[in-house]
């Protein structure tokens, strides 16, 4: 048997149909495509200015910041996942957690309360991976990011996640009907829910009619004000919603073959996408389906 043809990035052609010259303008095609607005920084520690934070901003930061959290948050990382730029892999994490937990609890909880995230932190090895079952590599959109991060920010970001998933949503939950990266719903979840409404219909001999919205760049395209209207209906700590855990400004170095993934930021594009649910709305992993029969929705 033959092997697969291995797919890389150099098959990639620029927006007018040429051949790229070099590497860098492909990776320049790349990151126009699927980083809009992004723009080359001769510097990655840019100048800041912190306010001191309040006593209220302390307390919130030690609610979500505690040494068992800490302690679950990384236990929960596989030991050899593939690091960030800083090298440092979930093991060496494991190996000196009794060592390093109380100045990893001082450095998360003033990342919370100045809602700061360190620049290492910002700093993003990004692999492109090739989309499976393509017959046409030449566009860039027929790759997708993966950003590997430090999992030093992984660990903040999860802290943060649990609390929006066991306290903020326990008393606003996501509607029923919002099927995208959850425990327990899928596609075929959301496929099912809409087929049975539908079956329904078709029993009763009426008419259904189907809307079905496919939602490009879907991260991509999440403002940050929107994340932050979403988390204040919500009823979200204050420096919760003012704390960026994928911050405007972020640094990328290039590699082609790995992966990873992200839960909080999955959370929050899901907190967003679910206003603009109707209550009887299905909803797939990338795509919302909505109608009406008679008077009432699919």
């Amino acid at each position: 048997m033959g092997k697969e043809k291995t797919v890389t990035i150099d098959l990639v052609l620029l927006p007018n149909g040429d051949q790229p010259k070099n590497e860098n303008e492909i990776l320049q095609s790349l990151f126009e495509v699927h980083f809009p607005g992004c723009s080359l920084l001769t510097s990655c520690r840019p100048s800041i200015s912190l306010n001191q934070p309040s006593e209220e901003a302390w307390e919130q930061a030690n609610k979500l910041v505690s040494e068992d959290r800490v302690m679950w948050a990384i236990c929960l990382f596989a030991p050899y996942k593939a690091a960030g730029l800083d090298g440092i892999f979930p093991a060496l994490l494991h190996m000196g957690l009794e060592t390093i937990i109380e100045p990893l609890i001082r450095i998360f909880r003033a990342c919370i309360a100045l809602g700061y995230v360190p620049t290492t932190w910002r700093t993003s090895r990004v692999a492109f991976v090739p989309k499976p079952g393509r017959s046409d590599y030449s566009q860039a959109k027929a790759f997708r990011p993966i950003s590997l991060t430090s999992f030093l920010l992984k660990t903040l970001e999860r802290l943060i996640d649990r609390y929006i998933r066991d306290s903020v949503l326990l008393v606003h939950p996501l509607q029923k009907n919002q099927h995208a990266c959850q425990a327990g719903k899928s596609t075929k979840t959301a496929l099912h829910s809409l087929v049975t409404k539908i079956e329904r219909t078709l029993e009763r001999q009426e008419y259904a009619l189907g809307v079905f919205l496919d939602i490009e760049g879907t991260f991509d395209n999440a403002f940050i004000q929107s994340l932050q209207s979403v988390l204040h209906s919500k009823v979200v700590l204050d420096r919760v919603r003012h704390f960026r855990p994928i911050p405007i400004h972020r640094f990328f170095a290039v590699n082609r073959y790995r992966s990873d993934t992200d839960t909080l930021q999955e959370r929050l594009w899901r907190s967003v996408t679910d206003r603009s649910k109707a209550p009887d709305a299905a909803a797939a992993t990338n795509n919302s389906g909505g109608g009406q029969r008679g008077g009432g929705s699919l």
